[in-house]
């Protein structure tokens, strides 16, 4: 059973695998990302369409969702990190994520 928001699943949960922290983190940069484009990464018109996306389609960079959008390479790294499809492949905890948010803030 797949049970969560569509727009903000990571791709481990719409394929009903076994889910950890770093689902968690997927959903952080799907907030990220929202937060600055002022729209969600994988938007569609059905649940099963953004699931789908969020399954196999790759990240837009903020520029192709926001041409405006002014953000640094480093925050941009990070919200893609977040986003990245295979879990090993992301933050590990929260405490990895709030690391490298405060290297951006530094910068």
């Amino acid at each position: 059973m797949v049970l969560g928001t569509a727009a903000y699943m990571a791709p481990e949960q719409a394929r009903a695998a076994p889910v950890d922290a770093r689902s968690d983190v997927y959903a952080v940069g799907v907030i990220l990302f929202e937060l600055l484009t002022g729209r969600l990464p994988f938007p569609g018109s059905t649940s099963a369409e953004i699931l789908y996306a969020h399954t196999a389609r790759p990240v837009p960079q903020f520029a192709e969702v926001m041409p405006t959008v002014v953000a640094s390479r480093t925050f941009e790294w990070v919200v893609r990190t977040c986003l990245q499809k295979e879990p090993r492949d992301r933050f590990a905890t929260m405490q990895e994520l709030l690391r490298a948010l405060r290297v951006v803030r530094r910068e």
